[in-house]
């Protein structure tokens, strides 16, 4: 396995998840959830200058309510048959 290819949600998990699978979609927000606690972090320095990471709960359910509301909207099939290429930006490079 390449290494790109190590940490990508399979086809087929995508496919069910695009037509509706419950637990497909739960599989692809466990497959994010590190990023996307990421994402909903801050760093904040106390007041003897420690870095603290900081959650933001809301914004992490913000952005997996972003998600979820994506995954039916995603083109799987036109990707899959190299009719998709991207958005505008993504075509002029």
């Amino acid at each position: 396995m390449a290494p790109s290819e190590r940490n990508l949600v399979s086809i087929e998990i995508i496919k069910k998840a695009v037509d509706g699978n419950s637990s497909a979609v739960a599989q692809i927000l466990d497959h994010y959830d590190a990023y996307v606690t990421w994402l909903a972090s801050s760093a904040e320095c106390d007041r003897n200058g420690s870095v603290q990471y900081v959650l933001d709960e809301d914004m992490k359910a913000d952005i997996q309510e972003a998600l979820i509301e994506a995954i039916p909207k995603f083109k799987l099939q036109e990707i899959l048959d190299g009719k998709y290429k991207g958005t505008e930006k993504n075509r002029k490079r």
